[in-house]
């Protein structure tokens, strides 16, 4: 049965890729999942609604972002196999700084500060080097039974190839379970970002979320358009960044 790559158009298309996503990091948990969509009832009923409104919230983010692409693979059947999130930026979003970001899909208190603190940390560490116009691979994600089948290297092919038409560098945060097909399509490693959870005096909540992301560390991989990162040979813009950016 022949599998293509296709665009998300209709907020039901939408949803089918999200389920993907929530069976995906869950086999196996991806600890990340509780900062992004925090499942608040360790029941059926409270876990339908944290997918229910990471769809809502999800949706509304991407038709109001023009940068935004969720792809995914599909076969005659029409059900989604694996799926995908990519940003194509023309203009940086961090060109006049990075944004401060606060995770109001948590509730007001200690859970919400741990999460904003986490993806402030990220957001920053990637602002401070994207000023450029850029393509980012957001998520990529496939239903565990359709795995090790190509679905992968499709949606990378998928983004890659818009990279290409608009002369644009790529990044992607990588898990150890994303590094090698990454490395396939040019991409190295420049730094291991490590998630720092340090505060004075943490209360037990924060202790408790602070717990799920032990160890938990990303690959920050990047790819300058045309070409490969080699040490010591390929210049990296942040680093000779104009005083006048």
């Amino acid at each position: 049965m022949a599998v293509i790559v296709k665009e998300v158009t209709t907020e039901a298309e939408f949803g089918a890729v999200v389920d993907c996503l929530w069976e995906s990091y869950n086999d196996p948990y991806t600890p990340f999942m509780n900062i992004l969509f925090p499942v608040f009832a360790a029941t059926e009923e409270g876990y339908a609604a944290s997918v229910a409104e990471s769809k809502t919230r999800l949706w509304s983010i991407h038709t109001g972002d023009p940068s935004s692409h969720w792809i995914y693979v599909t076969d005659d059947s029409g059900k989604v196999l694996s799926g995908g999130h990519w940003n194509f930026h023309e203009v940086s979003p961090y060109i006049n700084g990075v944004p401060k970001l606060e995770a109001v899909w948590h509730p007001a208190g200690e859970g919400r500060a741990f999460a904003s603190h986490i993806l402030n940390e990220v957001y920053g560490f990637r602002g401070k080097r994207m000023w450029r116009p850029h393509a980012q691979l957001d998520m990529m994600f496939t239903y565990p039974e359709q795995r090790r089948k190509g679905y992968g290297s499709l949606l990378m092919k998928w983004g890659m190839d818009i990279a290409e038409k608009m002369g644009v560098e790529v990044l992607v945060e990588a898990s150890d379970q994303g590094v090698h097909l990454y490395k396939k399509f040019g991409f190295r490693t420049i730094e291991k970002l490590a998630i720092d959870t340090l505060t004075d005096n943490p209360s037990n909540t924060w202790r408790r979320f602070e717990s799920d992301l032990r160890g938990l560390t990303f690959w920050w991989m990047w790819k300058p358009h045309g070409g490969i990162y080699e040490a010591g040979k390929t210049e990296l813009p942040w680093v000779t960044k104009p005083k006048t950016q």
